[in-house]
């Protein structure tokens, strides 16, 4: 099986339209519903089979995802997604900076295959990501339409997406600003916590 893993708001959403509108094949989340099913009318996604493509996990289930699996991660700026989009600030930061990291050591630690990908880049350079993650998951030749002709249409296909948040935080082309204080508070935090994990891991 194929996992898409990573923190809340990070383009988790968009990867999986970007699939499923291509492949024409689900993809799911723990609750095993489809892109194409949160569309409330009118979804611009044709599903052709009911089998899925890949796996979305914000948290991890153990023993879930085996060396014989696929993992693509999605990695954005802690700040952004955590403190931005998430609005966890303060006394909520610790806790889902822990979250986040969890994440980040199972990426590392995982010796099956596995995939990178940084937020800016499918943002930015969308056809470059999406090329990407079809090698990787083998769906060159094998999508409906060409990478190039989505590409040509990019800018509906991100309003078609995020139009499923439309009654939350939407901050898709948004490069968020942080405060001096609002920085120093994260900054600490984080070096508090990675310090103590070092001295619990040499400790063993």
């Amino acid at each position: 099986m194929n996992y898409l893993v990573s923190y809340n708001r990070s383009g988790n959403t968009w990867i999986r339209y970007i699939l499923e509108y291509l492949s024409g094949r689900p993809t799911w989340g723990h609750e095993k519903f489809s892109i194409s099913e949160r569309f409330k009318e009118n979804s611009p996604i044709i599903l052709t089979s009911s089998d899925p493509i890949i796996i979305k996990r914000h948290e991890l289930i153990p023993r879930e995802i085996t060396t014989d699996d696929k993992v693509i991660f999605i990695l954005r700026d802690y700040k952004e997604c955590i403190w931005n989009s998430m609005n966890c600030k303060h006394e909520k930061f610790e806790e889902e900076y822990r979250k986040y990291q969890k994440l980040l050591y199972f990426f590392e630690k995982f010796r099956g295959e596995k995939r990178l990908l940084r937020y800016d880049s499918i943002i930015n350079e969308p056809e470059i990501s999406i090329i990407l993650i079809l090698y990787f998951l083998d769906l060159i030749g094998k999508t409906k339409e060409s990478v190039e002709e989505f590409c040509k249409n990019i800018e509906q296909h991100k309003e078609n997406c995020f139009s499923i948040y439309s009654n939350s935080i939407n901050t898709k082309d948004q490069k968020p600003t942080f405060s001096k204080e609002d920085i120093d508070f994260m900054t600490s935090v984080v070096e508090r916590i990675s310090w103590s994990e070092y001295i619990f891991t040499k400790d063993l």
